[in-house]
């Protein structure tokens, strides 16, 4: 049987978890360190944690009105870029932002939308965060480099279309949610495949990392697609959920933070 307190409990820290670190990524790869932004984010940010104990909605709405800043300072801008692949490509982790806000304004508040309680709204609100905003900012940053390989800019485009099967694939078309799991079960270790070989003859810790993410991200997919497919699949560990307690805390935890923090790292060397 799931503890759903114990549940939600775990999916309110790993969204402040995605909270913290995402915009850090937004705002070192997209926005220049813009500091009106950074100091937007910490106030929305404890808002987020005030507001989650005391059963508040109010906090969802003022991290809504962060992402919807951040939006329209990435939009000014990069307005002279916006409609090159690249211009296109930045703009995904921004769209995933309001994606995770959206979500999470509707779960706080107890909105039901499209029918989900607030627990299912919370991961749709994590995976927005985690996979879109944060791993994918990544790739969007790597892609828009200088001579960067094909796969970055063809893996966050492509990103957003898997994303969209797994989202109406759980609300009405099933075979498009395995479409979606499988799609990004080869895309993802497929980029960091290729960002570990990219790294790998500089060493140091953004090899380390990359390898770190990687090795994360194998288990992480593995067990979705272990759960899609496999019926005797446990689906519930230690009174939670266990593609929360495994996959969700892997890919808040260890993947997207240490695929940032490798990148993060190899452009300070730069």
């Amino acid at each position: 049987m799931v503890d759903r307190m114990s549940e939600q409990n775990l999916l309110d820290g790993l969204l402040v978890v995605a909270f913290a670190i995402a915009p850090l990524a937004s705002n070192q790869f997209f926005l220049g360190d813009d500091r009106r932004y950074r100091t937007a984010h910490w106030l929305a940010l404890v808002a987020v944690v005030v507001s989650i104990p005391l059963g508040s909605g109010v906090g969802a709405v003022i991290w809504a009105t962060f992402c919807a800043y951040g939006i329209g300072l990435h939009l000014h801008r990069a307005r002279r870029n916006l409609l090159s692949p690249t211009g296109i490509a930045s703009g995904i982790p921004f769209a995933f932002s309001a994606i995770s806000a959206v979500w999470f304004v509707a779960g706080a508040n107890d909105l039901y939308l499209l029918g989900y309680k607030r627990a299912w709204a919370f991961y749709a609100a994590l995976h927005g965060s985690v996979l879109g905003w944060l791993f994918i900012g990544c790739v969007a940053h790597l892609a828009a480099r200088p001579h960067a390989r094909p796969i970055y800019l063809a893996g966050c485009l492509l990103s957003l279309v898997l994303f969209l099967c797994v989202a109406f694939g759980i609300d009405g078309v099933p075979y498009l949610k395995q479409v979606g799991v499988v799609g990004f079960a080869l895309l993802l270790p497929t980029i960091l495949v290729r960002y570990t070989l990219d790294v790998q003859l500089r060493g140091g810790a953004p090899f380390f990392l990359a390898l770190a993410s990687l090795g994360g991200l194998v288990v992480s997919m593995g067990l979705a697609v272990l759960k899609e497919y496999l019926a005797e699949f446990p689906r519930v560990l230690f009174g939670l959920p266990t593609m929360v307690l495994a996959h969700g805390v892997l890919n808040a935890l260890v993947v997207a933070p240490c695929f940032w923090l490798a990148v993060r790292v190899e452009c300070a060397r730069k």
